[in-house]
């Protein structure tokens, strides 16, 4: 069935990353288009946590690494979370005549993951999703400790990369150590250099 003016770009999902404790915290966002890495770093009081993120240029990954300087600990917590409000910039047709499915889950072993799909009544079925793993936290809540950086990784697919996207992106972000994620980095910084 055609969705011939029904049809309209929809986020997969977005990743919430919170620290209570720097609210209203100084910040500075830069990406360097040498080699698509950015750096955000926060001050607030005594504290400064900078995070260094990438966006794979040669794998369907994300990865992000957060670490802090000052005295003491922050609180913090990483989640995965379905489109809101604010990820609606177009306004969908109001009665969609393809809904889509939505799931939000979470492995025994802690990897959260969500997916969107359009399967029922259409003619080109699509499936996305995406999984995220936190080094060390079962449930995405983290403590910041000066020389203890947090790290965590995504993965995304879609049906027309894999029969199963769901259980290809858990198995990717499972098999993301510290070691395939540097080497994940590196081919990514040198195919920017490539480019």
């Amino acid at each position: 069935k055609s969705a011939h003016n029904e049809s309209y770009p929809l986020v997969l999902g977005k990743v919430e990353l919170s620290i209570p404790q720097l609210k209203g915290a100084s910040f500075l966002i830069e990406q360097q288009l040498y080699d698509a890495v950015t750096t955000a770093r926060f001050q607030k009081d005594d504290w400064t946590v900078v995070y260094k993120t990438f966006v794979s240029a040669t794998d369907d990954v994300m990865a992000v690494e957060i670490s802090m300087t000052g005295k003491g600990s922050l609180e913090g917590d990483i989640r995965l979370a379905l489109p809101g409000e604010k990820e609606i910039l177009n306004k969908p047709p109001v009665e969609l005549a393809h809904p889509g499915k939505r799931e939000l889950s979470v492995t025994a072993k802690g990897i959260q993951y969500l997916s969107r799909a359009f399967e029922d009544s259409v003619e080109i079925p699509t499936k996305a999703a995406i999984a995220l793993q936190v080094a060390g936290s079962p449930d995405g809540k983290f403590t910041l400790k000066q020389g203890k950086p947090v790290r965590f990784v995504c993965a995304f697919s879609s049906n027309f990369k894999s029969k199963d996207c769901v259980e290809a992106v858990i198995r990717k972000v499972t098999e993301c150590t510290p070691k395939r994620v540097s080497a994940i980095e590196k081919a990514h910084k040198q195919w920017w250099k490539n480019y």
